[in-house]
């Protein structure tokens, strides 16, 4: 029963590996016309409650790892976001800042010609951040992370601590567009 389990075991993973492997060969070469239909339709789980986005993204570019920015990242904080929504005093922050970073996301997919790398794909999200926590909607116009309270602010510092490179590198950039109202660049 032991060589049984096994031996299943390691056909399952010698699978998972060839699949990743001829996944990861895309990488570079034009997005297939199925593919582009896909990506198309996964506008329709940009949502402003819900993170089920991440994971059709994930689907599409199956050969990022699940310690990429697509679910380590993109999808974990959108759930930290979500779990702890009623906690912030200006829940439509929360809400306008989910959906455009997803919206901004699947922008750049949606113009892609070719597969991204998961680090272009870590890159297309980072630098969204900026202009979705400080102007996440056109429709809200006076909703932004500067004039959010305090206790909105820190909460988000909270929720984000896990990821602390992460977030001064983003938060510094915040911090001046709020102040100056323009864009700096942080080199990592």
């Amino acid at each position: 029963m032991l060589k049984f389990l096994l031996a299943s075991t390691l056909c399952a993973l010698t699978f998972a590996q060839k699949a990743f492997l001829q996944d990861s060969n895309k990488i570079g070469q034009s997005i297939s016309g199925d593919d582009k239909q896909r990506i198309w339709a996964m506008k329709k789980y940009i949502s402003p409650q819900k993170c089920d986005y991440y994971l059709q993204f994930q689907n599409i570019f199956n050969y990022c790892s699940d310690q990429d920015y697509i679910l380590a990242f993109g999808h974990h904080y959108c759930e930290e976001f979500r779990i702890h929504r009623d906690e912030f005093q200006v829940k439509e922050w929360v809400d306008d800042a989910r959906t455009c970073l997803q919206q901004s996301l699947q922008d750049k997919a949606m113009t892609a010609e070719t597969y991204p790398t998961c680090d272009q794909i870590k890159d297309w999200g980072f630098n969204s951040h900026q202009n979705c926590y400080v102007k996440p909607s056109q429709d809200h116009q006076d909703i932004s992370w500067c004039k959010l309270p305090i206790h909105d602010q820190t909460l988000v510092a909270w929720i984000c601590r896990g990821a602390y490179w992460e977030f001064v590198l983003q938060g510094i950039p915040i911090l001046m567009k709020c102040f100056t109202g323009t864009s700096i660049e942080i080199l990592e």
